[in-house]
């Protein structure tokens, strides 16, 4: 891939993604549980108690918090799989993981984190990959019962942001694969550096801008 677009080249990491591979799988994981019985997961209560990130919200404030309609309706909010159509159905690993950190856990404050996976080490080893090929191989072992990817419906760029999305979601990574990749969000006013110039300043979040009548949503 080489590292145009932000993307990693770091020979020590492809080196230890490797070794790491040779005991993981795609779907292992370590994580940071939490329960009633220890401290709380301050990042699960900016989650779920604050609703700082809220699932399914159109750039027009109308959606559902749970997975059951999320769907793809805008570019900037690209969830959908890229082997498959346009405008979705949304990735179904997306839905597992807000499942998972909502629903099943309660909603709570104790939601797990993950820290590290074989799926996000697998997506490191696409973005050092030297070809297109070889990215591609890397990046299907994360698609077990998907279309896997073979360069028609999306590049391997865009590709490889989209796995960093639909697999590494709810982790904290966003917000800095946004700035790596030059990427912003229609949410963001085009007035602030946020949006010219990804990586300066943190954007408002989309709590606050639905509780500031002065900043209506867009749409």
């Amino acid at each position: 891939m080489g590292n145009s677009g932000g993307f990693v080249t770091d020979s020590n990491a492809k080196s230890y993604a490797e070794a790491a591979l040779n005991t993981w799988d795609e779907t292992s994981k370590y994580q940071i549980e939490y329960s009633s019985t220890t401290v709380g997961s301050g990042f699960s209560w900016q989650i779920n108690g604050r609703s700082e990130l809220e699932f399914g919200i159109r750039p027009d404030g109308i959606g559902d918090p749970f997975p059951a309609d999320l769907v793809d309706t805008d570019a900037s909010v690209d969830v959908v799989d890229p082997q498959g159509n346009a405008l979705g159905p949304a990735d179904p690993r997306i839905a597992a993981i807000v499942n998972d950190f909502f629903k099943d856990r309660g909603g709570t404050d104790y939601a797990p984190i993950t820290m590290i996976s074989g799926a996000e080490l697998y997506i490191m080893l696409a973005e050092m990959a030297g070809n297109d090929a070889d990215a591609i191989t890397h990046l299907n072992m994360n698609r077990t019962g998907m279309t896997p990817y073979d360069g028609s419906n999306a590049t391997v760029a865009d590709a490889i942001k989209h796995e960093r999305r639909a697999n590494l979601f709810a982790t904290g990574r966003r917000m800095l694969d946004m700035y790596r990749f030059g990427e912003t969000s229609l949410l963001w006013e085009t007035q602030f550096e946020a949006k010219s110039s990804p990586g300066t300043l943190f954007p408002i979040t989309i709590k606050e801008i639905r509780a500031n009548p002065n900043c209506p949503l867009p749409g």
